[in-house]
């Protein structure tokens, strides 16, 4: 099996599409030696900002010197970014073995008459067997789909366990109150761990707390009340958090400052539990902390920033950022959404005052079409303009935008890894 045809395997099992429970996943890793047994995590759940908070928790422990694993959920460019060792993405070759693996055993349980894996399954269990082959001394281990019943939930030698931002997600699977999404991220909570969390709502906090003195788990709350910037601009910021003076990140948004935050909080219950992390090891890591597609700008002239954001949380968190970094300015949108998304809620939080927005055709099942999507926009934005295509959307933008504009492409990673890609192609 070479990468080609371990990609169209994995691929190829999106038919069984997504079915919560831990009992495939725990049958497809004890087949293959229980491989997650000899790794130690930091689990991340969380409905906003896992992605940024996994990446700055293992660009610290990489700065530390630790041979640092990362799976993530979705990927931008190439599916290889899912399992990375010290931000380098999986081989070609690592991925054709580990799938190759993955696949004879997943073959025999459907032998035996029970039910397929699913592609998450797979590529979770794939993750495990090149982390143990590798011998990473820790694993950024970013749940899939809430917590409890996710597949990343097999793993039982859990360091720290991290809720992040909590939001409206997946209601119709993880709930439609945010104590019962809080439940549900929760799952991943163990017996006698750390536990961080992002500080938020009481609900959220209250469930979060509840299940630490259940479980006999350690809660620490990453606190956002000190956090002091000494300086900003569109390259990233410098801030103060109570005696650490002088920190950079270069992701940008007041919620980078807290999900950096957050990385800070687990690093202090590492170091509690005897993980040796210096504090030139946490400025390093945070400056170098790297994320595509996070009010990523990808073009100067004009800017064209990119954020893969999906929910009415993040699309407040964008237009907070805007405000701050480009008062006064209206920009042009590049927006498309799925249709079980809270579009609406999107598009009145967004689009007010915005100079235009292109809506573009998402695709399949969920897909929603550019001029559905125009109907709501324009109850904001006179100027709209819809596209069946992510190419003529954004060859409409270069032909029509100027120099002095800004353009904001926003949408889930999926949405945003063509735009990406198209724009980087059209505006090079």
């Amino acid at each position: 099996m070479d990468a080609k045809k371990a990609l169209e395997y994995i691929h190829g099992t999106l038919r069984f599409g997504s079915k919560p429970g831990l009992e495939t996943i725990g049958l497809l890793a004890d087949k293959l030696g229980n491989p997650q047994n000899d790794l130690k995590f930091i689990h991340v759940a969380g409905t906003n900002g896992k992605g940024s908070t996994c990446a700055y928790i293992a660009s610290i422990l990489q700065a530390q010197g630790y041979k640092t694993g990362l799976f993530i959920s979705p990927y931008v460019d190439v599916f290889n970014e899912r399992i990375q060792i010290n931000r380098q993405y999986i081989k070609d070759e690592d991925l054709a073995w580990a799938v190759e693996k993955v696949k004879e055993k997943a073959d025999e349980i459907i032998r035996e008459g029970k039910r397929s894996p699913t592609e998450f399954e797979l590529v979770t269990a794939a993750a495990l067997l090149y982390f143990k082959k590798e011998q990473c001394d820790y694993v950024v281990w970013e749940t899939g789909l809430g917590g409890r019943f996710d597949a990343t939930n097999i793993v039982k030698t859990t360091l720290c366990a991290v809720i992040t931002n909590i939001g409206y997600d997946h209601t119709a699977i993880l709930g439609d109150t945010l104590p019962k999404i809080a439940f549900e991220k929760a799952g991943i909570i163990k017996e006698g761990i750390d536990v961080v969390l992002y500080d938020q709502t009481n609900e959220v906090k209250d469930v979060i707390r509840e299940t630490c003195h259940e479980r006999n788990a350690n809660l620490s709350v990453a606190k956002f009340d000190d956090i002091n910037v000494t300086e900003s601009s569109i390259q990233g910021y410098e801030f103060d958090k109570g005696s650490l003076k002088g920190l950079r990140i270069t992701l940008l948004g007041d919620h980078q400052l807290k999900n950096a935050t957050v990385a800070l909080e687990v690093c202090k219950c590492l170091i509690k539990q005897g993980i040796e992390i210096s504090e030139e090891s946490i400025r390093e890591g945070l400056m170098k902390t790297r994320w595509q597609a996070r009010a990523e700008v990808i073009n100067e002239k004009p800017l064209i920033m990119v954020d893969g954001g999906h929910n009415p949380q993040c699309a407040e968190a964008l237009r907070d950022l805007i405000q701050k970094h480009f008062p006064g300015i209206r920009p042009v949108y590049i927006y498309g959404s799925l249709k079980d998304k809270d579009y609406k809620s999107v598009c009145s939080i967004l689009f007010p005052g915005a100079k235009e927005v292109i809506t573009v055709t998402t695709i399949g099942e969920r897909g929603l079409s550019a001029e559905e999507l125009a109907k709501t926009v324009k109850i904001y934005c006179n100027q709209v303009i819809p596209h069946d295509t992510i190419k003529e959307a954004v060859a409409f933008c270069k032909k029509n935008s100027s120099e002095e504009d800004i353009v904001v492409c926003f949408g889930s990673l999926t949405f945003l890894a063509e735009i990406r890609k198209e724009i980087i192609d059209i505006y090079k």
